[in-house]
């Protein structure tokens, strides 16, 4: 079946997860997730399968290739391998950087941004965190949509709460490819916050009500939470 996403979609996986006391990537999230088999069920799995559904392209973005992510023989972008082969980790200055630091979500889209200038003929990447399982492929469409209509370099999608107040998750979004020097220049300076980089670039949002996008992934409680809501889960997205 023809994917309706000619631009690749990149699965961010490089996070710190001190939150949740274990990598959240390899949690098991599935069918199986009781058999406790990563490589079955995990996760990281279950994103990937929904994404690359759509996507003619998915890749994983691990922080080293120490990643246990590298058993699953996916498509994946290896942090550190591109900062080297770019040089990048010597004029970023990557060994002098806090832990904390080092786990910045910049790290990874701007490494993809490399990679994919480098290795895809593409003018967009789309970027799913991990942790947020639920996301609808389909507003990938819309982001498209509004950054070609208002000329920005990244859209982002913003949910909208019952309470009425807003959540926005920057790495539920498209970038342009020009973006990668702004990234480049923002680790330079050591701005690590991703909401003080779109204050500074043009950038569009989607606002949607999507209750889905509240099982952020980021403690033990919102991981169980999550499992509840997967057993009575049923993707709502169907393609045209």
């Amino acid at each position: 079946m023809q994917k309706i996403y000619s631009f690749p979609c990149v699965i961010l996986c490089g996070g710190k997860s001190s939150r949740m006391g274990c990598d959240k990537a390899l949690l098991p999230f599935g069918a199986n997730f009781a058999e406790q088999d990563f490589r079955q069920d995990s996760l990281t799995q279950f994103v990937y399968n929904n994404l690359s559904k759509w996507f003619e392209r998915v890749f994983l973005c691990v922080k080293s290739k120490d990643s246990k992510l590298l058993e699953y023989n996916l498509p994946t972008i290896i942090e550190s391998r591109v900062l080297q082969e770019n040089a990048l980790d010597c004029t970023l200055n990557i060994q002098k950087l806090t832990f904390k630091e080092r786990f910045s979500p910049l790290y990874g889209i701007c490494c993809a941004l490399e990679f994919v200038q480098k290795h895809l003929d593409a003018q967009y990447v789309a970027f799913v965190s991990v942790d947020t399982p639920f996301i609808n492929p389909l507003y990938f469409e819309n982001l498209a949509t509004l950054l070609r209509q208002k000329n920005c370099k990244v859209a982002y999608i913003t949910q909208i709460l019952e309470n009425g107040d807003k959540k926005e998750h920057f790495l539920l979004s498209l970038w342009h490819m020009s973006m990668k020097d702004a990234l480049l220049n923002a680790l330079k300076n050591k701005d690590f916050k991703i909401g003080a980089l779109m204050k500074n670039t043009t950038h569009t949002s989607l606002e949607i009500k999507d209750d889905a996008l509240s099982f952020n992934l980021n403690t033990k409680e919102t991981y169980h939470n999550a499992l509840k809501f997967l057993q009575s889960y049923a993707p709502r997205h169907k393609k045209h």
